[in-house]
């Protein structure tokens, strides 16, 4: 029979020495902003904006991160919601992927020199230009570049604040509005929807103010299961 040696580590270490080293993802060390714009200028809106797309799913996600940590980001016309509704205080955005249409990643946003601010979530939807930095950035981070004066956030908003999401430098937007319904269609809808489609009516006077245009290429956006999860990193 052959010679057992007791290990001298405690289970716990013996069980830590032998399971596989963690690999961070490559993004990992990018948590500060890497929104430079000086990718090649955007000459002209119309095309990219009229080819407008959902993200697929998660790996085309990260595929399109890796571009960015690599320096060559890839420009698209990504199509969002805004984030009223979505029981957070947190980014403006959430980006649902099109397979399956039951989960979304929040993207956060730094805008262009000259380009409106959102500031808020909304109860519209948009198509951002713009591309993936490559970073995973938190509000903290987002506030810091935007020149937001810096304060802590409130209960509500202290849970979302420190949550790292990745980094899209937005370049030109445009919103479109809820699907418009009658009187008849509101009086038969749910208390949920009928009270989106008034706050988003209120959210386009907003847009005005902060001269986002409205979208000229025009889509109904998917309805969104009440069950949808959210994918963090």
């Amino acid at each position: 029979m052959p010679l057992v040696v007791p290990s001298s580590k405690p289970p716990s270490q013996a069980a830590e020495a032998a399971a596989p080293a963690k690999v961070e993802p490559p993004w990992e060390k990018f948590d500060k902003s890497r929104c430079a714009f000086d990718v090649a200028p955007l000459q002209s809106t119309n095309a990219v904006f009229a080819a407008a797309r959902q993200l697929r799913d998660r790996a085309e996600l990260d595929a399109l991160v890796a571009k960015g940590i690599a320096g060559t980001p890839e420009r698209l016309g990504l199509r969002v919601e805004g984030t009223y509704g979505a029981r957070c205080e947190c980014e403006p955005f959430h980006a649902w992927f099109a397979a399956p249409e039951k989960s979304f990643t929040p993207i956060i946003n730094i805008e262009n020199k000259g380009v409106p601010n959102l500031g808020f979530g909304t109860a519209l939807s948009f198509i951002v230009v713009g591309y993936f930095s490559g970073a995973y950035i938190n509000i903290y981070e987002q506030r810091r570049v935007q020149g937001v004066e810096p304060r802590e956030p409130d209960e509500e908003e202290r849970p979302f604040w420190p949550k790292r999401a990745p980094e899209f430098c937005v370049e030109a937007l445009c919103y479109w509005p809820p699907q418009r319904m009658s009187d008849a269609e509101l009086a038969e809808t749910d208390d949920r929807t009928r009270f989106l489609h008034m706050v988003g009516t209120k959210h386009i006077k907003h847009m005005a103010t902060r001269k986002i245009p409205r979208c000229t290429t025009p889509w109904t956006p998917a309805p969104r299961p009440r069950s949808a999860q959210i994918e963090w990193p």
